[in-house]
């Protein structure tokens, strides 16, 4: 038999979810049929898998030990780099500054430093989070390898429902900054275009029209910071609209102005500049324009996340 005893970090969430990423070798049908045969409970009451756990909620779990082994096989988390840069953090949100070149998120489960495992070490270490016992943070969004900056980790399951709905209703404001090739004639301007992206690849194509219902709308809105006539080069700050994969990089060389040490979205008559081995992009601020009452991270609102130092 296991008994956990529910903590704020896991309120809210379905507790077949929480059982689901608490034991991730069990089968769907096998947790179901705990549920239906009462093999869990909560406060030692018959409970469905549908509920939603409350703090102070205890789950009990009446299966053989050998049910539970299987869960501690797979610590990747244990094996990151106990390496990380931390911007801002309080007890529901974690920002860091992900270096260049690190992966945030494995998806073939093959790669122990990524910059989640290397978050949940750190909290870990800290002694805010247990795997198999603690909601386990999650990313709010994603970052290219190559592209470095700020990235938000919720450390509770209410967190990440809040801020992925305000992320999703544009009450979150991401910046980036960037050196592309060639001079604009327009020093700040919001640019549209169609995006698409097909199944299995990791390129994207960008149209001016929408060239079938695959292709996307996207928008970002950039400024000019300042030109360098000399190299040709203008620093530019970026505000995304829409956050789809690749579409900074992608939309920027529709546009004629790939970035500085690109390598996958450039046109050939740009040539390589020595000194940038890497993509010059970085994400360099988030704003919390909440609208709303945003019950316990109300704090946040109106609250500027930044890097003080960019260096490209």
């Amino acid at each position: 038999m296991k008994i956990i005893k529910i903590n704020e970090n896991d309120c809210g969430i379905r507790i077949d979810k929480f059982i689901s990423k608490l034991f991730p070798h069990w089968k769907k049908s096998f947790i179901f049929r705990a549920f239906r045969t009462k093999k869990i409970k909560v406060n030692k009451k018959k409970t469905p898998p549908s509920y939603h756990l409350v703090a102070d909620d205890v789950i009990y779990i009446y299966l053989n030990e050998k049910n539970f082994y299987q869960q501690k096989t797979n610590q990747q988390w244990k094996f990151a780099k106990n390496e990380i840069d931390v911007v801002y953090e309080d007890k529901n949100l974690l920002v860091v500054n992900k270096p260049t070149k690190l992966v945030v998120v494995d998806q073939k489960n093959q790669k122990n430093d990524t910059l989640i495992n290397r978050a949940k070490l750190y909290l870990y270490k800290k002694n805010e989070w247990d795997e198999g016992k603690h909601f386990t943070p999650c990313l709010l969004h994603r970052l290219d390898t190559n592209t470095k900056g700020l990235i938000m980790i919720a450390k509770n399951y209410q967190t990440a429902r809040i801020l992925s709905q305000k992320i999703k209703n544009h009450e979150i404001d991401k910046y980036y900054q960037c050196l592309v090739y060639g001079k604009f004639n327009i020093t700040k301007q919001e640019v549209k275009a169609f995006w698409f992206k097909a199944k299995n690849s990791n390129f994207v194509k960008i149209a001016k029209i929408k060239i079938n219902a695959n292709y996307l709308p996207i928008s970002m809105i950039y400024r000019v910071i300042s030109y360098d006539r000399s190299k040709n080069i203008s620093h530019l700050e970026i505000k995304l609209i829409t956050g789809k994969t690749h579409q900074i990089r992608a939309h920027l060389n529709f546009l004629g102005h790939p970035i500085i040490g690109e390598q996958k979205y450039v046109k050939k008559e740009f040539k390589k500049i020595a000194k940038y081995k890497s993509q010059c992009l970085i994400a360099t601020k988030i704003c919390f324009n909440f609208c709303g009452n945003s019950t316990f991270l109300n704090y946040l609102r109106n609250k500027k996340i930044f890097l003080k130092k960019i260096i490209f």
